[in-house]
Parts: C-alpha cells; sequence; structure tokens
C-alpha cells in the first residue's frame, strides 16, 4: 500500500484528524493529556486510556466539552498485554476503526545504577519499552486488518540520543529502545501504510513524572538542578506538554505523509548543546 500523494491538499485538510479515532496512552495527565486536547481540536474522536480510571475520565470530558468530539476513557494497565488487546477492541467497538496511536505511557524514575535491582530494570523496561511495543502491535495488527494504514507515534526522550545525567541508567536504555523500535517497525510496516514516527521531549515541567523527580531531588539537596538545566537550553526554557502535543499531532496528521522512522525533537535547542 502506497501512501497517499497529498501535494494538492489545502493545509487545513492536512492537519484536520475529522473522521478519524485516536488512542492515547497514559492520557489522563501531564504531555498524554496535552496530546488527547491538541488531536480533538484537530477533530479525532479520542480515546483516553490511563491506569487511573478518574483521571482518564476528567481528560475525556474536558476535551469532549471544549472541541465537541466523541470520547471514551478506558482504565487499562498497558503492561498487561490482553488489556491493551481488549482496549483496541472497545475503542473500535465504541469509536470505529483505530487511525492514529500514541504510546505516550511511562515514567522516570531515579536510581543509581549500581543500587539498581534486576527487578527494577525489568518493571521500567516493561513499562516504558516492552508496553510501547505491544500497544504499536496492536495498533497495527487493527490497522492492517481494517486495510486503512495508521500512524502510531511513540514518545521517547532527548535521552534517546544521549545520557540522561545521573541516576536514570534504566530509563535511558528504554528510550534508546524506544527510537530503535520506531525505526524498525517503520521499516517493517510501511508497506501497509503506516507511519512510525517517535517525538523526543527535553525537560517537560508541568507533568506528574517531573513533579516527583522535583520533590525527589529536594529531598537530596539538588532542588534547583531542573530549573538551572532549564534555563541552560539554548532556548531558554524547558519543555510544556502542549510543546510535545503539537508535534505529536504534526506526526499523526497529513502534514507529515512522507515521514516515517524518524524522530523529531520537542528539545528546546538540547541535541545542540
Amino acid at each position: 500500500m502506497a501512501i497517499a500523494d497529498v501535494s494538492t491538499t489545502p493545509i487545513s485538510d492536512l492537519m484536520s484528524l475529522s473522521g478519524r479515532v485516536a488512542v492515547v496512552t497514559g492520557g489522563g495527565g501531564g504531555i498524554g493529556a496535552a496530546i488527547c486536547n491538541r488531536l480533538a481540536e484537530a477533530g479525532a474522536a479520542v480515546a483516553v486510556l490511563d491506569l487511573s480510571l478518574d483521571a482518564a475520565k476528567e481528560t475525556a470530558a474536558g476535551i469532549a466539552d471544549r472541541h465537541g468530539v466523541p470520547t471514551t476513557a478506558l482504565a487499562v494497565d498497558v503492561t498487561d498485554e490482553a488489556a491493551v488487546q481488549a482496549a483496541v477492541r472497545q475503542v473500535a467497538g465504541e469509536l470505529g476503526d483505530v487511525h492514529v496511536w500514541v504510546n505516550n505511557a511511562g515514567a522516570y524514575p531515579s536510581a543509581q545504577a549500581i543500587d539498581l535491582s534486576a527487578e527494577g530494570w525489568d518493571s521500567l523496561m516493561g513499562l516504558n519499552l516492552r508496553a510501547s511495543f505491544v500497544g504499536s502491535r496492536e495498533a497495527a495488527r487493527h490497522m492492517i486488518d481494517a486495510g486503512h494504514g495508521g500512524a502510531i507515534v511513540n514518545i521517547a526522550s532527548t535521552a534517546a540520543n544521549k545520557s540522561g545525567g545521573g541516576n536514570a541508567v534504566h530509563y535511558v536504555a528504554s528510550k534508546h529502545g524506544v527510537a530503535g523500535m520506531t525505526k524498525q517497525l517503520a521499516y517493517e510496516w510501511g508497506a501497509h501504510g503506516i507511519r512510525v514516527l517517535g517525538v523526543a521531549p527535553t525537560l517537560t515541567l508541568k507533568t506528574p513524572g517531573i513533579e516527583e523527580k522535583q520533590e525527589w531531588l529536594e529531598s537530596v539537596g539538588y532542588g534547583s538542578v531542573l530549573d538551572e538545566y532549564a534555563s541552560s537550553l539554548p532556548l531558554g526554557r524547558a519543555a510544556l506538554p502542549d510543546d510535545v502535543a503539537r508535534l505529536v499531532l504534526f506526526a499523526a496528521s497529513d502534514m507529515a505523509m512522507i515521514m516515517s522512522g524518524s524522530m523529531l525533537y520537542a528539545d528546546a535547542g538540547d541535541m545542540t548543546k
């Protein structure tokens, strides 16, 4: 299946997701909620998946009120393969065929490599890498069966291309894995009209993970580290959830029709340092 030639399509239509269904994991807050909002603003029906049903419902209700699109909220543990498979079926039954899948759920815990247990390593790999693979695979199976292709967007990190600083070996390894997986899946699934892209944020404020990280840093006497890092970035500030969401919208839309396997950096110039 060759991708469409959209050379004569107006910009407004290229950016529109009207008539499409998008699924966002970890959509209950932070970056995930911002992604849900932008996809809904572009016209997509949005399925909000989150470990917390209350959080998922809050996001879904908010975007339905603001943008008037169909939504559904599901409590899904993305590390549970059967739960992800069931979610795909439920979303398709409630909203229709899935066209966009965003693997956003993840965590950024702190642990010194010398003290990190094998169980801690496996747990984070299960959430950040294995779950992204399972979500991608189940989305691709659905898209292939439906015969319409689609877009899969994996949230990586600038740590996918470099060290993430101290106390994060399992996180850095998981995000390197997400970047490699994105390239390989793009290669394997391109023939089915499925584009697979990554979005790699730098430090992103106003997210649960970074708020937890800030609390930990303050507890060990390094409370100013994140602020100092943010101010050192070439563009002068850290990312915000909507900075990441806008790139996800671009990746999911027909504006990025010829792109697959690439990583888009929401990095404030981080990768130039």
